[in-house]
């Protein structure tokens, strides 16, 4: 009703471009049609990652801008917000070599050592200050997202697994009181 009063549609104009965007972005399901604008893009789809990768795609091709990062929220928490980064600048994969993403967590952790070893954790600051130099913001942020790396490529949510690991921890702890 809303939208009839200030001229912007009606329930049946919304209800139309929402099943239309569904079918449009899920061609796995619905199938291709000719003039859905998906021409010369992958359709056929046989694993959940070929569908986000298919996804990731259709709904790039049907952006008005051709900015990577459009609409990504930067308000997302690190983890997940890393992993949408690196899944976009991969063209909507998670495919990688693990071996390289594996290297890469290596060396991202010899410098996160490097920059500890020479600047050190500071003895006064307190937890959840902005201690630290940028250094050492840099050297931690990229074992982290290096590590968000080595999760996409072999298909584990970074997210899940560090809070499995959180739990398995905080398990430990309450046995050992």
């Amino acid at each position: 009703m809303l939208l009839e009063e200030r001229g912007k549609g009606d329930l049946a104009a919304v209800a139309r471009n929402v099943t239309d965007k569904l079918i449009r972005r899920h061609p796995h399901i619905f199938g291709a049609d000719e003039g859905d604008g998906l021409a010369g893009l992958p359709t056929a789809a046989r694993t959940p990652a070929e569908v986000r990768e298919n996804w990731d795609v259709i709904k790039r091709r049907e952006s008005a801008t051709s900015e990577l990062f459009a609409g990504l929220p930067e308000m997302l928490p690190g983890l997940l917000y890393a992993r949408k980064v690196q899944r976009r600048a991969a063209g909507g994969s998670d495919r990688g070599d693990p071996e390289e993403a594996l290297e890469a967590l290596r060396a991202a952790l010899e410098t996160a050592a490097g920059a500890v070893a020479a600047e050190g954790p500071d003895p006064e600051a307190q937890e959840h200050t902005s201690h630290g130099s940028e250094h050492l913001y840099e050297a931690i942020g990229d074992l982290l997202f290096s590590a968000v790396a080595l999760a996409r490529t072999i298909q584990v949510d970074p997210e899940v697994a560090l809070r499995r690991s959180t739990d398995r921890f905080r398990g430990r702890v309450l046995e050992g009181r």
